[in-house]
């Protein structure tokens, strides 16, 4: 999992832990290989839900690339507010790592610099 979707989740810890209904999506999860069997058995014996999302949550990160598409997509059909949540803010990720060149512009231009002036190799 990206630095940049790790964030997006704990952004959104809070929401996910309250919200989060995870009997469908966690069997899809378990189908696409993203959890283990040790781990489904687990999170189902575990009797609260705020504590089992957590749990999960916590899980998440270390499955691999292919761990929040797929937690993404597990979330459409029993929860596409929070699902579109996480798009959101992995999506805002991506522009937050992106500084704008105006900005990169103004910056050398504070500290005095002609953005002409090549450097000699």
């Amino acid at each position: 999992m990206e630095a940049r979707q790790r964030r997006a989740l704990r952004r959104l810890r809070s929401e996910l832990a309250e919200q989060l209904r995870l009997e469908v999506p966690l069997q899809y999860l378990y189908q696409e290989r993203v959890v283990s069997r040790s781990l489904l058995e687990e999170l189902e014996a575990e009797p609260v839900a705020a504590r089992r999302n957590l749990k999960l949550l916590d899980y998440l990160p270390g499955r691999g690339p292919r761990a929040f598409a797929a937690f993404v997509h597990s979330l459409r059909e029993e929860a596409p507010w929070l699902s579109r949540r996480l798009e959101e803010e992995e999506a805002r990720e991506d522009e937050d790592d992106e500084p704008p060149a105006a900005c990169a512009k103004s910056s050398l231009d504070q500290h005095g610099w002609d953005a002409r002036v090549k450097l000699r190799g």
